[in-house]
């Protein structure tokens, strides 16, 4: 087995491979086999290893909505801006082409986002939530069907922003979790928090990471409950008081990894961001631990850490973090 194939072995084994291939592709009848040619070899090669072909179907949809309806698609840096005709046009395109699919789009509105993006999230029989708790009623009602075993999914932020640290956290979750544990007969409730974290968060099919922290015990008053959620929320989602002090968690993460990589040079070269992320996770805990335990020393490498990326910066060396991920 030659060093690229055991590459692959190693990465790819007992895992399922995603491959995207593209409705450029699939109009070209020699490019098809050469894909299902590669697919075969690897399958060969790697063990225990699957693989989910996704045909791409945009150049097809493209003919069909400018030769058939005369509607020109709407793109920015080549990704397509869908609109209500793309929908209704690929629904007829697919059934043109004799494509079985089916279709689940879902109209959004600013109250509906949290739904729309915690919709199938959990494993188990989740509870429709809107964010607001009304009344005391409501409060009874989401309480008794939490402390049943459903699952409900809140931002206690009560909304989306792009500040670097997180904002002050509603009490809602501290309400219906500890009003769901004084009503639990067994299998008292925990709270788990989630941090979402995005590549490009302003730019369409960029990549997500969510990091899964430990349970959080329902106890205390409900102020107690709400500043604990505010802490491990502020963990799960790398919070610092600016971005230049969450810019310079990624850059210091890159540094450990590139030193990492000179002591061992078999280390794997390519980094999924989910990777990234927990790495840059253990970064900010690090740098919170020293914080309490030796400020100075804090300071110091901080600044050392500042210094060298500046000195990096002006040799024209600066490190691009978003590249080392796949």
């Amino acid at each position: 087995m030659s060093k690229t194939q055991s590459f692959y072995q190693s990465i790819l084994q007992n895992s399922t491979l995603v491959v995207k291939v593209s409705g450029k592709i699939c109009d070209n009848q020699q490019s098809i086999e050469n894909v299902i040619g590669d697919i075969k070899e690897l399958l060969s090669t790697i063990t225990k290893l699957k693989v989910v072909l996704v045909f791409g179907f945009g150049r097809q949809l493209d003919n069909y909505m400018q030769n058939v309806h005369n509607i020109e698609p709407k793109k920015i840096n080549g990704r397509r801006i869908t609109s209500q005709d793309d929908i209704e046009a690929a629904k007829k395109s697919a059934e043109k082409y004799n494509i079985k699919a089916k279709y689940s789009f879902l109209e959004v509105s600013e109250k509906g986002f949290d739904k729309m993006l915690t919709k199938g999230l959990l494993p188990i029989q989740q509870i429709n939530y809107d964010g607001l708790v009304n009344d005391e009623d409501e409060l009874e009602k989401l309480s008794s069907q939490v402390a049943a075993g459903k699952s409900i999914v809140v931002f206690p932020e009560g909304e989306s922003h792009t500040s670097s640290n997180t904002k002050k956290i509603e009490d809602n979750a501290a309400k219906i979790a500890l009003r769901a544990s004084e009503i639990a007969e067994e299998n008292k409730p925990v709270i788990i928090p989630v941090g979402i974290h995005y590549s490009k968060k302003h730019y369409f099919r960029e990549r997500v990471a969510l990091t899964v922290e430990r349970p959080i015990e329902v106890t205390g008053s409900k102020d107690e409950l709400s500043e604990i959620i505010s802490g491990e929320i502020s963990r799960a989602s790398l919070s610092r008081e600016d971005w230049k002090d969450r810019e310079l968690i990624w850059k210091a993460r890159s540094i450990i990894q590139a030193e990492r990589r000179r002591q061992n040079p078999e280390i794997e070269k390519i980094v999924t961001y989910g990777q990234g992320v927990m790495g840059a996770r253990r970064v900010r805990a690090a740098w919170e631990w020293l914080a309490k335990n030796d400020s100075k020393e804090c300071a110091k490498l901080e600044q050392r850490t500042r210094e060298h990326m500046y000195k990096l910066e002006k040799l024209d060396l600066k490190i691009q973090i978003s590249l080392n991920f796949v």
